[in-house]
């Protein structure tokens, strides 16, 4: 058969295709049998034919190939037409027993013209870019037929406005239902979709999709819907699902973009045109913004609520929280600062800048600057506006400003307090003025009332009123006065003092600037306004007194030099009458020069350099042209000088004084003996008490002191220091002195004597060492010491007299001190015995005296161990305990008579022990 038309072999064989035009070309054999189905064998060659496939939603056109029959299946050899709008190649089999077994491809073809042909249609959004079938099969029964397949894009295939490099999926339809799955797409700006989708053609369409996106570029997708905000959103990754019919679709974007300027999360549903902003956290400096809202016809409108930003934040000056709500409107499809609206309320919990009291701020944003409405604290208002451009390279910034300001009763203790001294102020201000021009160079005009100013200690008058100017020309103009005092001060652009006027009572401190240097002369200034404490030591307290003097700095680098005098000067409880001297400054250092101070009969000359930074080094000299020595006792005890082994007072109680009676005088010899011992042992420890000490205390000693003193340091090593001092016609206690010398040095705590010398005529005294609290050292001779002055001291039954010479070496510490040595005697007597030459060695430690000695001539023999606590010593003897033994022979029995009238030794030979206190 050539040429027949194609209907008549669809007509003639009831065959599952269905065959509409076009020519066949046949060779055919057909067998027919009773009720048996035709069998049909050979082949047909179809051109350009029109045919329908069973249950194949599309028609096939312009079909050309071969057909080749087995029966009533047929096989499809090289089938190449048009599925619809799509060219696609085919081969397999249609077999009416075993259903569709067929296998193609398809060539490229636009998306629109695909997604026709496959019946969908009403996307929520446009979908661009060539497409290719691949692995296309048609399987399963002739009434069920399943297609299925691999999608392919080229070019650059977009979804509504977002292109990308590659699209893949798989996909199968199957009773009116098409499944994507294994969607992949890799947008041309970066990052990765993954999902799968559903579309049910017979159910008006209902379309089911989730999509997974991953590190997709935020700006880069914001820019190509026209919605960019103008910072960094970073990579974004979120869940993507649609719902609904095709003309009544639900999205929603469950997203997170943790590197953006602000780490962002939330959710955005998209519905019939309107999109809701719900559940939006995003991370600002120092705290977390909250926000809703939603875009519809165009229009943004979001509400923006924070429930406590930390604005140090943004400024290491700032200080508290600010909270708020805002609502932010503007276009969606050209939303940027300049289109978008903002109006709400404001609260900063610990106020800005001088304002220390929370304030309460109405704003609004209108494109271009901050509309402040008002702004309140506790006697505080302001209102105007602030100019704000967002199109600068280190982001927004505030420009220009233009408000109206009112303080009142604005506590000037809230002000930093002034200088590296730390002065405070006092007062309450009121200012009413206007803040304008550029934020980082503003005018400030005002007119200024303070009550009750006070510089640091310093009080100024009740009232003073005035100006208070600041801007570019002057970068702070102030002009204060009252019926008697007044500020005047003018500072330039860079801060420094162009010139003041400033008058206190009789104060009177004036500065000009003339050629560059700023002259400065000054009278009757108290230094307790400065809150200078020089000398950080315990005890040493703040610099004080009257000044007045002139000086010459350079403001640029603060050197200049100057001459000052101080009346009544002061460091804490230190007290002079006045001091002089030159100052100056230069590279950081300190110089004081011609030093002069005066004290009642005292008078020194200073010299001294102080190094400032972050260690202060100082040295210098003192010269003690003539000085008190109480007077600089006084001064180094009203200090605390931590380690320096300085004495404290020492004084007694009533408690102290104990009485005890005494026995008859009928008693037995040996009973009357014992009775004596008990007493003298009772009359030692009163002496303890009610005699002077044997050493005094330092503030009994009086008399006049000369000589030099030398001393350097840092704030981190301490103070060193050399001294050579020498006093004449001194008195401490009952002891009196012709001269004393002292040749040492301070360094690290430790005092060295090399040495210290005491002399009275032929007397001498003279000590080599080192003390300090920890450990003490030294050698102490002594020469022609009378001993007589032991009587007043211990109250001894005899009298003892004499002169003394001998060595001792000091050991222990400061607190707990050692002494040990020998002396002899010469002229030695216990009242009217003579014991000629005698020798002792002693110990002294713990609080106790040993001593052990006896006479050439005379037979005596004693030793003794007594407490003796010194006055500045922490160390108390354990025992009150007193021993005292004398071994008395022949002609030393003579020592009898003077223990009392009932005993009296004329002459003979005999041995007695006598023992004092307990064995």
């Amino acid at each position: 058969m050539q040429r027949i038309s194609a209907p008549l072999l669809d007509q003639a064989y009831s065959l599952p295709i269905k065959v509409k035009a076009g020519q066949v070309n046949a060779n055919l054999q057909v067998k027919l049998q009773r009720r048996q189905p035709p069998d049909l064998r050979g082949i047909a060659e179809v051109k350009r034919v029109n045919m329908r496939v069973a249950s194949v939603p599309q028609a096939f056109e312009q079909v050309t190939g071969y057909l080749r029959f087995r029966g009533l299946a047929v096989y499809l050899d090289g089938l190449v037409g048009d599925y619809s709008e799509i060219p696609l190649q085919a081969r397999g089999w249609i077999d009416p027993n075993q259903g569709y077994s067929l296998a193609g491809e398809s060539s490229w073809v636009t998306a629109p013209r695909a997604l026709k042909t496959l019946q969908v249609s009403n996307l929520p959004f446009p979908v661009t870019g060539q497409i290719k079938g691949q692995n296309l099969q048609v399987i399963g029964p002739l009434n069920q037929p399943r297609l299925r397949g691999s999608i392919l894009t080229a070019g650059q295939p977009s979804l509504d406005r977002v292109p990308f490099s590659r699209l893949s999926a798989q996909f199968q339809l199957a009773d009116s239902v098409l499944k994507v799955m294994e969607i992949e797409g890799q947008p041309l700006v970066g990052g990765l979709f993954t999902g799968t989708a559903q579309l049910n053609l017979a159910e008006k369409g209902y379309l089911e999709v989730n999509l997974q996106s991953k590190y997709i570029p935020g700006n880069a997708i914001a820019q190509l819907y026209k919605a960019d905000p103008g910072f960094v959103l970073g990579p974004v990754s979120g869940l993507i699902t649609l719902r609904g019919p095709a003309d009544d679709i639900r999205t929603t974007v469950k997203f997170e973009a943790p590197q953006s300027a602000f780490p962002t999360t939330g959710t955005v549903i998209v519905y019939r045109q309107i999109a809701q902003l719900q559940d939006i956290l995003s991370q600002v400096p120092g705290g977390t913004l909250g926000i809703k809202g939603k875009i519809q016809d165009n229009l943004v409108q979001a509400f923006v609520t924070t429930t406590g930003v930390t604005l140090k934040a943004y400024a290491p000056e700032n200080r508290g929280l600010m909270t708020g709500q805002l609502e932010i409107v503007g276009p969606f499809n050209a939303f940027s600062p300049k289109t978008a609206r903002a109006k709400g309320n404001l609260r900063f919990s610990q106020g800005i800048a001088l304002i220390t009291q929370p304030i309460n701020a109405q704003v609004n944003w209108d494109g271009r600057q901050i509309i402040v409405d008002s702004a309140t604290a506790p006697g505080f208002w302001s209102r105007g506006v602030v100019g704000l451009d967002f199109a600068t390279a280190s982001g927004p910034q505030l420009t220009t400003l233009n408000l109206a300001v009112e303080a009142q009763q604005y506590a000037l203790n809230h002000l930093p307090p002034l200088g590296p001294t730390q002065i405070s102020l006092a007062g309450a201000a009121d200012l009413s003025g206007t803040l304008r021009g550029q934020v980082s160079n503003p005018v400030l005009t005002s007119k200024l009332r303070i009550q009750r100013l006070g510089i640091g200690p310093v009080a100024f008058e009740p009232l003073l009123s005035g100006n208070l100017d600041y801007g570019p020309q002057a970068q702070l103009d102030l002009r204060l006065a009252g019926e008697r005092d007044r500020i005047d001060l003018l500072l330039d652009r860079n801060s420094q003092p162009q010139s003041f006027d400033i008058r206190r009572d009789q104060a009177i401190a004036q500065g000009q600037m003339q050629a560059g240097d700023l002259q400065v002369a000054f009278q009757k200034v108290p230094l307790e306004i400065f809150n200078w404490q020089p000398i950080q030591v315990n005890g040493i307290g703040k610099l004080a007194g009257i000044a007045s003097g002139q000086y010459r700095l350079q403001p640029s680098n603060w050197s200049g030099r100057g001459e000052i005098m101080i009346e009544r000067p002061s460091l804490g409880s230190l007290v002079a009458d006045n001091f002089r001297g030159l100052l100056s400054y230069q590279q950081g250092s300190f110089y004081l020069q011609q030093g002069e101070l005066y004290q009642r009969q005292n008078e020194y000359r200073i010299e001294a350099k102080a190094i400032l930074g972050n260690i202060l080094q100082y040295s210098g000299t003192i010269q003690i042209k003539q000085a008190e020595i109480a007077d600089l006792l006084a001064a180094a005890q009203s200090v605390n000088w931590g380690q320096a082994p300085l004495p404290p007072p020492s004084y007694g109680k009533a408690a102290d004084v104990q009485t005890e009676s005494v026995g008859s005088s009928n008693r037995p010899l040996l009973d009357q003996l014992r009775r004596l011992a008990e007493l003298d042992q009772l009359r030692f420890q009163q002496t303890l008490s009610e005699s002077p000490p044997l050493i005094p205390a330092l503030e009994d000693l009086t008399g006049q002191i000369r000589g030099q003193l030398q001393f350097a340091g840092s704030s981190s090593t301490g103070v060193n220091s050399s001294f050579n001092l020498n006093s004449q016609n001194i008195k401490w206690g009952t002891y009196q002195l012709d001269q004393a010398q002292a040749i040492g040095e301070w360094r690290q705590d430790q005092l060295s004597l090399f040495p210290l010398k005491l002399t009275k005529g032929n007397q001498g005294l003279e000590f080599k060492g080192n003390l300090s609290r920890q450990e003490q050292s030294g050698a102490l001779s002594f020469n022609n010491i009378p001993i007589a002055e032991l009587n007043q001291f211990l109250d001894l039954p005899v009298q003892v007299a004499g002169l003394a010479q001998g060595t001792a070496t000091l050991a222990g510490s400061w607190d707990n001190p050692r002494w040990q040595g020998n002396l002899a005697l010469t002229e030695a007597r216990l009242d009217q015995t003579i014991l000629n030459q005698a020798s002792t060695s002693f110990i002294y430690q713990q609080g106790r005296l040993a001593f052990e000695g006896k006479a050439a001539s005379t037979p005596i023999e004693f030793l003794g161990n007594i407490p003796y606590p010194l006055p500045w010593s922490t160390v108390q003897p354990t025992s009150q305990a007193i021993d005292i033994r004398l071994k008395l022979r022949d002609e030393g029995l003579a020592v009898l008579n003077s223990l009392g009238d009932q005993l009296s030794w004329v002459k003979g030979q005999g041995t007695v022990d006598l023992q004092v206190g307990a064995p």
